[in-house]
């Protein structure tokens, strides 16, 4: 059983010596693989200064997880998989949980070879330096102020039904322009290429119409939070982000999600009645020790 672990979770196992043990035994013998992501690390520097942070580490290099990719690397490479079936009569073979390795290569576009020499405690003191974050931080500002644009321009006005799918059409174009450039301006603006290029635009409308996006699971997490987000009429502010970013990973590719966010677990409850497919089961960390 996979168990993506949410970061205050963390927190208790590292304060309680009754969860951590139980957390590292059942890990550690197999019965269950607890999953971490990039953005625990951001979590860990944001939260530098914090007594905890010392504890956390310890507890994690015990503990010794599994990690699972990146939100962006995630749908990306999901996508490729499941394209590359369609028109590449590849088998679709995609297992987005893997080493720390694995997923820092991932994360930063080099060789596993190269990641594997650095540790949790590396990490975390690579976002916990000074300006680490600052980028992170501009960005999910950022996406706040494009929530907002989009709620008033599109959703409020009546035209979200309008534009939804368009933006499935540039959502592919993308991920296929993301195998050739990574600056964001420049993979926009060779997918916009691919869009009017011919024997592609048609590959991507025909994947669009038959509904191919359909089997693409944190892509469609992602949008169902979207949606339930302008229904509720809520504003998207960093720590939804973060914790968004938290669940599109764990709902579509975990068995299990702990989290004792009030918030989150009501989101994700709407969430999974817009989703076709299985979804990660949320339990509170009181009740998931209990299992133990």
């Amino acid at each position: 059983m996979n168990v993506y672990a949410d970061y205050n979770f963390l927190i208790y196992c590292a304060k309680d010596p009754t969860w951590r043990k139980a957390v590292v035994e059942a890990h550690q013998s197999g019965r269950i693989t607890i999953v971490l992501s990039a953005w625990h690390f951001y979590e860990y520097g944001n939260a530098s200064g914090h007594p905890d942070t010392e504890g956390l580490i310890e507890f994690a290099e015990e503990l010794q997880p599994k990690w699972i990719l990146e939100r962006g690397d995630l749908q990306h490479q999901e996508f490729i998989a499941f394209w590359n079936c369609v028109w590449g009569s590849a088998p679709l073979v995609f297992n987005p949980i893997c080493s720390l390795a694995q997923a820092g290569a991932s994360l930063n576009r080099v060789s596993v070879e190269r990641m594997s020499r650095y540790t949790v405690r590396e990490y975390v003191k690579s976002f916990s330096a000074p300006g680490a974050l600052v980028e992170i931080r501009a960005e999910l500002k950022n996406q706040t102020n494009v929530a907002k644009y989009n709620l008033e321009k599109y959703v409020n006005d009546k035209r979200f039904d309008a534009v939804l799918p368009v933006t499935v059409l540039f959502y592919v174009a993308v991920q296929l322009a993301r195998l050739h450039e990574v600056e964001r301006e420049k993979v926009y603006a060779l997918a916009n290429l691919m869009l009017r290029e011919e024997p592609l635009s048609t590959q991507i409308q025909c994947f669009v119409y038959w509904q191919c996006a359909e089997y693409l699971k944190a892509y469609k997490t992602e949008v169902a939070f979207t949606l339930e987000l302008y229904a509720t009429g809520a504003t998207l502010d960093t720590n939804r982000q973060i914790d968004r970013q938290h669940a599109i990973a764990a709902l579509p590719y975990c068995d299990l999600f702990v989290t004792d966010d009030g918030d989150l677990i009501k989101r994700i409850a709407r969430v999974k009645q817009q989703l076709r497919f299985e979804t990660a089961g949320v339990l509170r960390g009181k009740a998931f020790i209990d299992t133990l």
